[in-house]
């Protein structure tokens, strides 16, 4: 078990302390695991909103008190919705275990007022017990209790029960805290709150998927095992069993899937969406559910639905757990839907309230694609025009780019492997797709303009070549392109020389150097490329002008694979590999084994 923890029998008591160290706005109550809201004893006057004046209070004691909690290891639930405009209090039990009825009636009585007191608690067994007998003992001591029971789960259902008592409560819950922490905000009376609560409960379906285990600290290793491709549908928050084990599907059809399960139980066609991570998932991941998700209910069957908020944050977590779940709160035909957005909307200081991750979806189009045209200062391109070359020239500068295109393709795996050695593994994939870039334009390049054509080919390199790639190749192009055209342009003629085309590499590769800050010795595409091209260089007039091209072409290739060996033993010290110090010692410089293969290619055609 790798966690950064303390002691594992201490973790919620550390967890705590580091909440009420960082955050000013809540407090724990004292000798009991539940946290407060800071003001809870201040003096607030009057409570001015945009739409509702409270009377005169002398502290929030005197607004309803919203309490939930449960089981630690869902964070930020509960906690982290503790503030003005959500909770009152939150009960934090152990991990995974329901808090005692002791913390429970302490937060009633630290935050509990005439207005009285609404528990929203999940529908688990421990938290039904303890939260019950808390409110039995709070109102025999003369407190105004109620309580709302959320079972926003379906997987229950879809394993067979027809029972609802049995649906668990997860993510859905959240919804309440939103939306009765703005009543109460408010001032809005229990009675209403508490009849707003068990409508909104009819109204809330919940479904996850789960993508792996999670560990107890207590227990020191996963509570449960899924295959490497393995993933379970309806999976609970505590590891409970779900619907189904399936293999590992894409996002699209993870998407259809859960909405499919979940739709049936929904009572409108317009919705609040909630999107939350199990644990782990990236923000990558759920930005492209997110996508898939309004995609479906944008296009599903011809229906009509209409999503009027979704929000997708980190709400209710199950530990490290990798997933997701799907919340959809069907708007009731009774309640007023322009009400209801505000009170989602309301303002809240809850720290884990994702106040930045709440929209009204936009769908793929114009409105919100932002389409950029490139503006031509001067007539530049133009002018490199004017320089040309034989077509005989130009078709074995496109044969050269079309053999180089090919070698990278058929080398990706190498490449790859290479760099997931010494770098982020990444290579051999934008390489391959950089040059699937350049085929797909290959036709509209004329090369029998070069300056032109290599300072389009640059531009394509840019667009389609990530990482570092990117910018080497495009600046060795572009500046390929600018050599030739400046040497032409000072001599007054618009045919180039071997000269010329050697002095233009050369400074290709020279701006590679000055854009990274490498150089030969540092273990880069420069070992292989600088040996390469100066060997050429070095050449005089009467050699250069005289070696056939294929022998021009053995040398290069030759010192560039001399270039390529020797950074087998070499210690980067530029670039990412360059953070692995001797541990990348013994492997060959993927991107210096690139331009070997790349000139070895050429030299065999």
């Amino acid at each position: 078990m790798k966690k950064i923890i303390n002691d594992a029998n201490n973790v919620v008591n550390d967890m705590i302390d580091g909440m009420i160290m960082s955050n000013p706005l809540i407090k724990k109550l004292l000798n009991h695991n539940v946290i407060v809201r800071a003001d809870t004893q201040q003096k607030i006057g009057l409570c001015l909103l945009t739409t509702y004046i409270c009377q005169v209070r002398s502290t929030l004691k005197d607004r309803v008190a919203l309490i939930s909690g449960g089981g630690s290891g869902h964070e930020p639930s509960h906690a982290g919705f503790v503030g003005m405009g959500m909770l009152s209090a939150a009960v934090l039990g152990d991990v995974f275990t329901s808090p005692s009825p002791s913390h429970i009636v302490a937060a009633i009585h630290a935050v509990t007022g005439r207005q009285g007191c609404l528990l929203i608690v999940k529908n688990y067994t421990g938290d039904r017990l303890n939260f019950g007998i808390a409110a039995e003992t709070a109102n025999s001591q003369g407190f105004k209790v109620r309580i709302v029971i959320v079972g926003d789960d379906i997987s229950s259902l879809e394993l067979g029960s027809n029972d609802d008592t049995k649906r668990r409560g997860v993510a859905g819950t959240v919804l309440l805290h939103k939306i009765l922490g703005a009543m109460a905000e408010q001032c809005k009376p229990l009675d209403e709150i508490e009849a707003m609560a068990k409508q909104l409960c009819k109204c809330i379906s919940t479904l996850g998927v789960g993508l792996s285990s999670c560990t107890i600290p207590r227990v020191g290793h996963p509570s449960f095992q899924l295959g490497e491709s393995e993933i379970e549908i309806g999976l609970g928050i505590h590891g409970e069993q779900g619907i189904k084990r399936q293999e590992m599907v894409d996002a699209k059809t993870m998407a259809k899937t859960i909405l499919d399960r979940l739709l049936p139980y929904t009572t409108s066609n317009t919705f609040i969406v909630l999107l939350n991570n199990l644990g782990s998932t990236t923000n990558m991941e759920l930005s492209i559910f997110t996508k898939q998700v309004l995609e479906y209910l944008n296009n599903d069957n011809n229906k009509k639905y209409s999503v009027i908020r979704f929000i997708s944050g980190t709400l209710m977590t199950a530990l490290e757990m990798s997933g997701i779940s799907l919340t959809l709160l069907s708007i009731p035909d009774n309640i007023n839907q322009n009400i209801l957005l505000d009170l989602i909307d309301f303002k809240t200081l809850a720290m884990g309230w994702p106040v930045n991750s709440v929209f009204t979806p936009l769908s793929l189009n114009d409105n919100n694609i932002f389409d950029y045209k490139e503006i031509q200062e001067g007539n530049e391109d133009e002018f490199k025009k004017s320089i040309t070359i034989e077509k005989v020239d130009a078709d074995l500068i496109k044969t050269m780019i079309e053999t180089s295109c090919q070698t990278l393709m058929d080398n990706s795996d190498v490449l790859t492997e290479l760099d997931s050695k010494v770098g982020d593994g990444d290579l051999g994939i934008t390489l391959d797709r950089a040059s699937k870039s350049v085929l797909a334009n290959l036709e509209s390049l004329d090369f029998t303009r070069p300056c032109f054509a290599f300072g389009e080919l640059s531009k394509i390199l840019v667009s389609n070549l990530g990482g570092s790639s990117g910018p080497f190749y495009g600046i060795f192009f572009l500046k390929l392109s600018t050599s030739l055209f400046d040497q032409l342009q000072s001599s007054s003629t618009s045919q180039p020389t071997r000269l010329n085309w050697i002095q233009a590499l050369k400074d290709g590769c020279g701006s590679i150097q000055q854009l990274g800050g490498g150089k030969v010795g540092d273990c880069t595409m420069l070992d292989a490329l600088v040996p390469a091209i100066d060997s050429l260089y070095k050449l005089d007039h009467q050699q250069l002008t005289s070696t056939p091209l294929t022998q021009l072409i053995n040398i290069a290739s030759d010192a560039a694979h001399t270039g390529s060996l020797s950074t087998i033993e070499m210690v980067a010290k530029v670039g990412r590999a360059a953070y692995l110090g001797d541990r990348a010692r013994g492997t060959m410089d993927p991107g210096a084994h690139a331009i070997d293969l790349l000139l070895s290619n050429l030299k065999n055609k």
